[in-house]
């Protein structure tokens, strides 16, 4: 007589297998149950995010409005001491528009697009009233000269040149400018690299 001898799967393997689907069942039902939770109070949750939102928005613009309101309050108080002083407000050393020269400096200097500039931004309030007369010197001994007339900018005094880019030989030029107005003068030097 053969007998047959069939496997039987341990017990451990088996029961381990049921304490997985318990337990995924298990973590299951808890995400469901807070889903639904959730979802049931969700217009209690929202309704308190939206007002605490709101009274943030509020805060927020009256913090802005009171800021808003110490900068007038601050630029007032500001032209009144410069009405009361008739100067210009300096942050430091002597005021530019007492000195006896004209000064200042070469802002720019280069190609821009189809043309050369040099822009000058002078240290007093000059107005449109005075020349700057401008004299490019190249390192050939070629100089390239124009006058124009001083700009005036919201906070200062500008002198601008521009010549179109095909009369300016490329290489290193000298930038001298003698500016001329309201009864001084002054020179202000610069160069660029073409």
């Amino acid at each position: 007589m053969v007998q047959t001898i069939t496997k039987r799967k341990p017990k451990s393997r088996q029961n381990s297998h049921r304490v997985a689907a318990i337990v995924i069942c298990l973590v299951l039902l808890v995400v469901v149950g807070a889903g639904a939770i959730i979802f049931l109070n969700r217009d209690r949750i929202f309704n308190t995010e939206k007002t605490s939102s709101n009274e943030q928005s509020t805060n927020s613009e009256e913090q802005i409005d009171e800021k808003h309101e110490e900068a007038k309050a601050e630029k007032k108080a500001e032209e009144k001491r410069e009405a009361e002083k008739g100067s210009v407000n300096q942050y430091e050393g002597e005021n530019p528009n007492s000195l006896e020269t004209i000064t200042g400096v070469v802002s720019f200097a280069g190609s821009e697009g189809a043309s050369v500039s040099v822009r000058i931004m002078l240290d007093q309030m000059l107005g449109s009233s005075g020349s700057c007369n401008f004299t490019l010197t190249h390192t050939s001994g070629a100089k390239l000269s124009q006058t124009v007339t001083t700009e005036a900018g919201p906070s200062a005094t500008f002198c601008i040149y521009s010549v179109p880019s095909s009369n300016v030989a490329a290489g290193h030029w000298q930038i001298t400018t003698k500016v001329t107005a309201s009864g001084k003068e002054g020179t202000i030097n610069g160069e660029m690299d073409i």
